[in-house]
């Protein structure tokens, strides 16, 4: 039964990983390419240092694995007897 959940939760992870991998401006503007004036012209695209991008990309993996781990392997609360 564990490992049926542990697969799930790799799926889970793979999909998340798809998803995350898709770059916003495909998704914001998917025929409007042009970065003069506009809708968005006040906003400027700034650049981020590779390694940057991978420390955070890898800290929420991990807070989202330590999460899921937490709440499929962690002991549910016992009852006191005797009360």
């Amino acid at each position: 039964m564990k490992v049926r959940g542990i697969n799930n939760c790799f799926m889970m992870l793979m999909l998340l990983g798809a998803i995350a991998s898709i770059p916003v401006e495909a998704i914001a503007s998917p025929h409007h390419h042009h970065h003069g004036g506009g809708e968005y012209g006040k906003f400027s695209k700034i650049e981020q240092p590779l390694g940057l991008k991978l420390g955070i990309t890898l800290a929420g993996i991990g807070l989202i694995g330590l999460e899921l781990w937490w709440f499929m392997f962690s002991e549910p609360p016992r009852k006191k007897s005797g009360d």
